[in-house]
């Protein structure tokens, strides 16, 4: 068992090109998942170049 801590976290469209965002909006436009959670800070973050490669940098911060 992965002993990590686990922060639920949603990506939304990362690296994708607008005609693949369009074939996944229609191929998922009938799925409407349901799960509740409490949420107590969402957090915006921005992919940047970072030496020879990127990483992710945390942008903003919103507590609840």
């Amino acid at each position: 068992k992965d002993k990590r801590p686990y922060h639920p976290h949603i990506t939304l469209a990362t690296r994708l090109r607008p005609h693949q965002f369009a074939e996944y909006s229609q191929a998922l436009k009938d799925y409407h998942p349901q799960y509740a959670f409490k949420c107590s800070q969402i957090s915006l973050f921005r992919l940047e170049e970072h030496g020879a490669g990127k990483r992710w940098v945390d942008v903003k911060q919103v507590n609840l």
